[in-house]
């Protein structure tokens, strides 16, 4: 069993892959899951020659040097995704990608995030800006409404019932 999606964003195909880990029950050979990550390039690539294929997810033991020969993309990953092991990959078409980092995800999980992009980011510490706003206090709250009441100022209001 796997799980491969294709979403198609601009002039880049996208798929996002799952290989579930052999502890888990699940007997799938990897020929079977490259024999399919090949047709469906092929495919992509036939009909549409000058896209880029962006291939990502967690493969597990699937050998990076079987999706490199079957595919002819380049694999980004270099840093370990969940423990020592690089599980989480991205394999691309062409080049597109300046910066590859792998980080601690937001939420809790033990696998670390892998994020790429393309351009050069200028990352900047955290700064923190102090704004002075006008405190209210009881005695102002009281001063307006007695303002309200001394100008005779009516306030309407209006509820509508929308069906």
């Amino acid at each position: 069993m796997y799980e491969l999606l294709w979403a198609r964003i601009g002039d880049t195909f996208v798929g996002a892959v799952y290989n579930p880990p052999r502890s888990l029950g699940y007997t799938l050979q990897a020929d079977s899951l490259l024999a399919y990550i090949e047709a469906c390039v092929d495919e992509l690539l036939r009909n549409l020659p000058s896209t880029s294929v962006v291939l990502a997810g967690d493969l597990n033991q699937l050998d990076d040097g079987a999706v490199v020969e079957r595919t002819g993309f380049v694999q980004l990953v270099q840093q370990p995704t969940c423990g020592q092991n690089i599980l989480d990959r991205i394999f691309v078409s062409r080049p597109m990608y300046d910066t590859v980092r792998v980080v601690t995800p937001v939420l809790r999980s033990d696998h670390k995030a892998v994020v790429a992009y393309a351009e050069h980011l200028q990352l900047t510490g955290k700064a923190s800006t102090k704004k002075l706003y006008r405190q209210v206090t009881p005695t102002q709250h009281a001063l307006l409404l007695q303002h309200i009441k001394s100008n005779q100022i009516i306030i309407i209001i209006y509820f509508a019932q929308i069906n």
